[in-house]
């Protein structure tokens, strides 16, 4: 499923009806969509998702949403960025997502 800016920190896109169990689109593809628009808002180069959080606030249907966006902190290692995915007037999701450089976070 990709994802379009159609301005600054808003996404559009398709809740595919592939990604779905029975009638309503599965919460982990909802959850990518979500680090995927959080990885644009932020651009940081080379920080990924390395936590993501969740409140489902109802079950949307396939078919257009859009992802809103918030940087709510720009950091050296850690930046974190809040998305609402939104289907009509409703929010189905919001997510904090945390973004680092994976280096940071390596076992080794």
């Amino acid at each position: 499923m990709s994802l379009r800016e159609a301005e600054p920190g808003i996404y559009q896109g398709e809740l595919d009806k592939r990604w779905t169990i029975g009638p309503k689109v599965h919460g982990g593809a909802m959850l990518a969509l979500c680090a995927n628009a959080a990885r644009h808002a932020c651009a940081e180069a080379g920080h990924e998702p390395v936590a993501v959080s969740a409140s489902f606030l109802w079950a949307p249907d396939p078919g257009p949403m859009r992802l809103v966006t918030a940087l709510r902190k720009r950091g050296r290692r850690i930046s974190v960025v809040d998305v609402e995915l939104v289907q009509g007037d409703r929010t189905a999701v919001h997510a904090v997502v945390n973004l680092g450089a994976p280096e940071h976070f390596s076992s080794n």
